[in-house]
């Protein structure tokens, strides 16, 4: 699976003391955080973590399971990297591209 770094929290974050909240940072840059970028090669032995049922997911059981079971790696990819779930997503990408500085571009 590729992993990414998303650069930022969609949301704020919350500092807690039980439930006192001791610090509050607002959509902060993310440190370490690996997530998964959506993008996964397998080796035709993952088939076994599939269910032919209709509700089988893949990043829920199959994946999960694989991890237990010590059966996936990632790629851990260090260039630009961009959701593209939201409305508001799209528009932070056409603006990259219309201002003329959309990171992924690569070629002249």
């Amino acid at each position: 699976m590729t992993g990414v770094h998303p650069g930022f929290s969609r949301f704020g974050e919350l500092g807690l003391d039980g439930d006192l909240v001791v610090g509050f940072a607002e959509k902060p840059r993310l440190t370490a955080a690996i997530v998964s970028g959506g993008f996964f090669a397998f080796r035709r032995g993952f088939l076994q973590y599939l269910s032919p049922d209709d509700g089988c997911v893949l990043e829920r059981e199959p994946m999960e399971k694989a991890a237990a079971d010590h059966q996936l790696m990632v790629y851990r990819h260090p260039g630009f990297w961009q959701c593209m779930d939201t409305y508001r997503d799209r528009e932070l990408l056409e603006s990259l591209w219309r201002e003329g500085r959309p990171p992924w571009k690569v070629w002249t």
